[in-house]
């Protein structure tokens, strides 16, 4: 469903498979952050580096936003070493 509504926002020129995190989220990820470099295509296909999942339960504690959790989930990400060569690895957290 998800790789459905991008190529939706793809086809709607609102979003490109080449367009990366810092793209997409301008000002929420670190300058000096490896993550910003990862492309919407290499989170499709589950080849960005990003870990299959985060804590769920832990991000989303204390509220019931889902933007706020997936803020938090951004600058967790933000905090994690990406690999130099990242293997394929089904990514739920990629998705998200």
């Amino acid at each position: 469903m998800t790789a459905a509504i991008i190529g939706q926002l793809c086809s709607e020129g609102k979003l490109r498979l080449d367009s990366n995190l810092r793209d997409v989220f301008a000002n929420r990820i670190p300058p000096d952050s490896a993550w910003g470099q990862v492309t919407v295509q290499e989170l499709l296909q589950h080849e960005s580096g990003l870990p299959a999942n985060l804590d769920w339960w832990k991000l989303m504690k204390g509220t019931s936003e889902v933007q706020v959790a997936r803020d938090a989930a951004l600058q967790t990400v933000c905090k994690l070493r990406r690999p130099k060569k990242p293997n394929f690895l089904y990514s739920n957290t990629g998705y998200t």
